[in-house]
């Protein structure tokens, strides 16, 4: 991941940076994708930590979530 080093006066609020956030996708994003994201992330926790079971969201969160 790169860095930009960025010098604002908190005072202007011209210098404060905007971010970029796609507002379509965003709006679209429902329940069931917030629940996949949150199990994938869980899972992918799990692998690191080199652990076996679940940990986070409780399986049945899991459950029916298809990929």
């Amino acid at each position: 991941m790169s860095r930009t080093r960025l010098t604002t006066d908190p005072d202007s609020p011209r210098d404060v940076p905007v971010g970029r956030v796609d507002h379509e996708v965003l709006d679209a994003t429902g329940e069931e994708d917030i629940v996949r994201q949150a199990c994938d992330d869980d899972a992918e926790a799990m692998r690191d930590m080199g652990r076996c079971g679940t940990w986070g969201a409780s399986p049945a969160a899991c459950a029916g979530v298809s990929d």
